[in-house]
């Protein structure tokens, strides 16, 4: 009975949900109706890596991620209509695998992400490989922070 009550509480006429993908090529955003069991509401902002002439660089500028979300997001709850805003009762977000967003002692972004895909650490990755009992592969963090260090 208590699970049929929280469903029936999810899924309430007027109920929205919104969810979020920053991926690495774009971040979309949809409306979610869960009594009507539908996608009332999308949108999606694309964005590109950083133009690089560096073997295995692949970067991005993490305001680009967040003024991506807010278009996103905006684009969304007006193709929902009304007042889906203020209906909204959840969020889900999701977003890219491993990257680095390397941040000062007051929390601000002091270069640009190194995304899941950045192969630029290899050296790196194989120097922890050779000292650690697992192999650690050049998209991992570790050898992204090791990189940072030294550059």
């Amino acid at each position: 009975a208590e699970i049929a009550h929280v469903r029936q509480t999810l899924v309430s006429p007027g109920k929205l949900y919104l969810g979020i993908d920053a991926g690495t090529q774009s971040t979309k955003a949809l409306v979610y109706d869960a009594a009507q069991r539908a996608v009332v509401g999308r949108g999606a902002v694309s964005y590109e890596m950083l133009e690089s002439d560096v073997v295995g660089r692949a970067e991005q500028d993490p305001a680009v991620w967040v003024d991506a979300m807010w278009r996103a997001c905006r684009e969304a709850l007006a193709d929902a209509g009304g007042d889906a805003a203020s209906r909204i009762c959840g969020i889900g977000v999701s977003g890219q695998q491993h990257g680095l967003v390397a941040l000062d002692a007051s929390y601000e972004v002091i270069r640009p992400a190194k995304l899941w895909c950045d192969t630029e650490s290899a050296e790196e990755a194989a120097e922890l490989s050779k000292s650690l009992p697992v192999p650690i592969v050049a998209s991992f963090t570790a050898s992204k922070l090791l990189w940072l260090k030294r550059h």
